[in-house]
């Protein structure tokens, strides 16, 4: 998880816009911080003195860390001194350093050893008005909003597209892409290596090679049948709109769930991506599905494979009355979501987060809780830390909305059944699961080298993770297997535009709305 830092105004500034930055673990020495600490620390002290030299008028920076009293540490809390520079504002600029001891100890004249940095005691050089007015400044400065973090710096999308090109007009060419895989995978396996039999191109080889050493010892399925049943279905819709915004090539890489073998696959990738700039806000979603805006009753919407919060933290601006669920198998995910939702200034009390691997059926289900309120999670029904014999953890959710974004295509096709169930026990009777995934002969797809085809539409990306891509046909026996009903479910197909070379670049995803029925069928008898 990435560690919890505070960006503070300073008491008796030396230079106009000095600022500390601090870990909020209470650490006396440098030498204490752990290696993420001590990255996370340097990195936000980077972000800070990037915002602050522009907004002062200053042309360069002091950073400056006093580690231990006799190098003028008075506090026994580190923190790094960020101060704006301009040319002559000392007259010696080794000055700078007496002047930061200095205004140290003024700073720890009213603290006891031992004590945390606590800069709201030493209020006499200036008051809390003039403290709070700069920090309210300083905190609209772009470069300390960080637009490239998944909960800063973006709106709700003001159009939607899902009809751009006809699904038939990329049918032909996926088939050849997937002809095209298969042979490239039969010269992997009998060449030992893509390329021996003169088949992939340069950088599929490339590629091949890399990923071999990743596939060793995968029981890799049946390709047989990798162009054949689920590429019958020519399910489209001829609805339209207008916004590229909801197509962006990041759908490519994301999938934030992840399943019993992939788990760790999807904990590594977010741990590598901690600042979360990964991700971006998925903004178009408002639009797709129109339930997840109504305020009136409050709405309790949830997702499985939350990641870290690309999806929740829109509805959450969106939606002022909401309260949302989120479990996820990374850890690291959930407090990245957690992080970025304290960055947007949202209610953290109108968050639930817990740990769940949504690939697992109830009777193997194991859920660990983590809420971020007070309650630890009971009040929502969900167990902390037991098994659940029989059903899905999450029953007695009553979620009004579920949303599996960019999820199941997470996790191997076996997997699937039990990520449905899963869902379909979270939702109240009446209730939409709201899906959107890749979906069959997606530009992603027909990119994928033969040698990373595991299966019928199944593919492994080079970190490791799972892509999978849906057909309509499949995700409806999938949702109605389930028991949902149906209620959409279809190819949203948006045309992109790369703007540094003007190359058309066509997406497709499948979208689909079912409902979960308002009475339940009877039981056998």
């Amino acid at each position: 998880m990435a560690s919890p830092l505070s960006a503070a105004v300073n008491l008796k500034p030396v230079l106009p816009g000095h600022v500390l930055v601090s870990p909020k673990r209470v650490v006396a020495r440098f030498a204490e911080l752990s290696p993420e600490e001590v990255s996370d620390l340097w990195l936000l002290a980077q972000r800070v003195g990037v915002a602050l030299e522009p907004h002062f008028g200053a042309s360069s920076l002091t950073l400056a860390i006093q580690d231990g009293p006799e190098a003028g540490q008075t506090v026994p809390h580190v923190h790094v001194h960020v101060l704006p520079r301009k040319a002559g504002d000392f007259e010696n600029n080794d000055e700078v350093y007496d002047a930061i001891d200095a205004a140290s100890k003024d700073a720890a004249a009213s603290h006891s050893s031992g004590e945390k940095l606590d800069l709201d005691k030493e209020r006499k050089v200036r008051t809390p008005q003039e403290m709070a007015a700069e920090a309210a400044e300083l905190r609209t400065l772009r470069d300390l909003r960080c637009p490239g973090f998944v909960g800063e710096g973006s709106r709700i999308a003001g159009e939607y597209h899902d009809a751009d090109f006809e699904w038939e007009e990329v049918e032909e060419e996926g088939r050849a892409a997937v002809a095209r895989q298969l042979r490239e995978w039969a010269e992997w396996q009998a060449g030992g290596q893509a390329g021996l039999v003169g088949g992939p191109s340069t950088s599929s080889t490339r590629r091949s090679r890399r990923n071999r050493r990743s596939r060793e010892g995968t029981d890799t399925p049946s390709l047989s049948r990798a162009s054949s049943d689920s590429t019958t279905d020519t399910t489209t819709t001829t609805s339209s709109s207008s916004s590229d915004s909801n197509g962006s090539l990041e759908d490519c890489s994301e999938a934030p769930g992840g399943g019993e073998r992939e788990g760790a696959s999807w904990e590594r990738f977010h741990a590598t991506h901690s600042q979360a700039r990964f991700f971006k806000e998925k903004r178009y979603l408002m639009l797709e599905f129109p339930a997840l805006g109504k305020e009136d009753p409050p709405q309790h919407i949830a997702e499985i494979g939350c990641g870290c919060g690309s999806a929740l933290l829109p509805v959450l601006k969106a939606n002022s009355t909401c309260r949302v669920t989120g479990c996820d198998v990374s850890p690291t995910a959930l407090g990245l979501l957690r992080r970025a939702a304290e960055q947007a200034g949202i209610d953290i009390q109108r968050i639930h987060t817990f740990v769940l691997d949504a690939s697992l059926p109830g009777e193997a289900m194991t859920s660990s809780s983590s809420s971020s309120g007070s309650n630890g999670g009971s009040d929502l029904g969900i167990p902390d830390g037991r098994s659940s014999p029989g059903g899905s953890p999450l029953a007695g959710l009553e979620a009004d909305s579920l949303l599996l974004v960019f999820t199941l295509s997470a996790l191997r096709p076996e997997e699937h059944p039990a990520a449905l169930a899963h869902a379909y026990a979270a939702l109240r009777a009446g209730g939409l699961l709201l899906f959107r995934d890749y979906g069959l002969y997606d530009m992603a797809q027909l990119r994928f080298p033969g040698s990373q085809m595991l299966g019928e539409n199944l593919y492994r990306r080079s970190e490791g993770t799972l892509a999978y891509f849906f057909s309509t046909q499949a995700l409806r026996e999938l949702a109605l297997a389930a028991g949902f009903e149906e209620v959409e479910c279809q190819y949203a197909r948006v045309q992109l535009q790369n703007r540094k070379n003007g190359t058309a670049m066509r997406r497709v995803f499948l979208h689909g709305v079912f409902r979960r029925p308002a009475a339940e069928p009877a039981a056998a008898a």
